[in-house]
């Protein structure tokens, strides 16, 4: 049986292979369809962000190069040419009636199979936070749209849209609802109750909404770094945080116990099996320390001396064949079959 190391090799290996051969009124929504036109193109490179897989088994990544979907042969890029609002992917929600969402550093399109269609938010300003390497045309829009970092849909589908520039954004599918203007918002996720978490990358910690505004629970928790990097709540109900400084988290509602040492958190994930993985992310350009995975009472790290592409890892994914996917810094996508 291959180990971890040649397993991500032999993925790597296959993916060279492949290499080789608008501001809103209240009662309505502007919309600009683009019909998607791309065709097969070499792995993602670069920086990947996000991956999803959707109903009917595709992979998606999302790059700063534009999003790539993966039929198990063939990867297709869609970028703004196609009708992407940016090319720089940050997230991405297949939602309840199967429409797929990409946020971008330049706004939000959704994507229904054929065409993309831009569904634009108020116009934000602000000073660069992700880590995009963007054009000087992509610039230009992203000044005029709001980043988004986070996606998610609550029980009643509406959908959430955590920005860089304005807090979050509630969308009924009619209007947007703000929220928190102020916070940079980094991470988002729906808990078991049905609530929306939002998590600060602006020093402001950790927020849950009560149905009619956000409060704020960082000091309820006992978090005492207020930049959250990623945040999750496992099939047990234990609440995870990754930080910018002080490593991971566990919560019970009672206790908040440190899980690692001080590091940098950058991507959360539950496989399967109920292991939890985490990825980390150097600060101010610097080497990570790979992916780490906790299983029971044991936490192993991976690292590119086991086949990592990169020790900065942005997005982790298990597919249903049970495959790992991890999205990096700069050096693509890589997988453990």
């Amino acid at each position: 049986m291959l180990n971890f190391s040649e397993t991500l090799t032999l993925v790597r290996l296959s993916l060279i292979l492949l290499s080789s051969a608008c501001h809103l009124s209240p009662a309505s929504c502007p919309l600009t369809p683009t019909t998607a036109k791309s065709g097969p193109v070499p792995p993602p490179e670069g920086n990947v962000y996000c991956a999803l897989e959707d109903k009917s088994g595709r992979l998606w990544f999302g790059a700063e190069t534009g999003a790539y979907c993966y039929d198990g042969q063939t990867y297709t890029r869609y970028t703004m040419e196609d009708g992407l609002s940016n090319n720089a992917v940050s997230c991405m929600l297949e939602d309840k009636s199967g429409l797929l969402w990409f946020g971008t550093n330049a706004g939000v399109c959704r994507y229904d199979g054929r065409t993309f269609t831009r569904v634009e938010l108020p116009a934000t300003y602000g000073t660069d936070i992700m880590p995009f390497q963007q054009s000087a045309r992509q610039k230009s829009a992203a000044q005029q749209s709001a980043r988004i970092s986070k996606i998610v849909q609550d029980k009643s589908g509406n959908l959430w849209f955590g920005t860089l520039d304005a807090g979050v954004y509630r969308y009924d599918g009619q209007t947007f609802t703000n929220f928190l203007p102020d916070e940079v918002v980094r991470s988002m996720f729906l808990d078991q109750a049905g609530q929306v978490w939002i998590g600060s990358w602006s020093n402001g910690g950790v927020y849950r909404f009560d149905g009619q505004a956000f409060h704020n629970l960082t000091s309820t928790i006992g978090l005492t770094d207020g930049m959250i990097g990623c945040m999750l709540q496992d099939r047990q109900g234990l609440l995870w945080f990754g930080t910018r400084d002080q490593g991971l988290y566990s919560y019970d509602g009672i206790f908040l116990i440190k899980m690692s040492e001080n590091m940098s958190i950058w991507s959360l994930y539950e496989d399967r099996a109920g292991h939890l993985w985490y990825g980390t992310d150097g600060k101010w350009g610097r080497d990570g320390q790979g992916v780490f995975r906790i299983d029971g009472e044991t936490t192993r790290n991976f690292t590119t001396a086991d086949g990592l592409s990169a020790n900065n890892v942005f997005c982790i994914l298990e597919d249903r064949q049970g495959r790992m996917w991890f999205g990096t810094r700069g050096m693509g996508v890589c997988g453990k079959i």
